[in-house]
């Protein structure tokens, strides 16, 4: 969503079962986030921003068509972060 970067003091974000296909790259913005749950979407790949997460410690990603290069990729990108997928 467009003025996503502006909430700078977003912690939790809930989108589960909207549909979703892609997030903007601006989602690394938010980097106070400690929980982000995107389940029940239809994401198939995530952008490498939430590379910049380094706050994040729970995803939630249940219910999306993504592959298992995808899942991959944002377990290494965020070793530290419990993943749900």
């Amino acid at each position: 969503p467009e003025g996503m970067a502006e909430m700078q003091q977003l912690c939790i974000l809930s989108l589960n079962g909207n549909r979703i296909s892609e997030l903007p790259a601006a989602i690394g913005d938010l980097n106070q986030l400690t929980t982000l749950h995107l389940s029940r979407n239809n994401l198939t790949r995530l952008p490498d921003a939430m590379g910049r997460l380094q706050r994040l410690a729970k995803l939630s990603l249940t219910g999306n068509p993504l592959p298992d290069s995808e899942k991959d990729k944002i377990r290494n990108m965020l070793p530290g972060c419990h993943i749900e997928v």
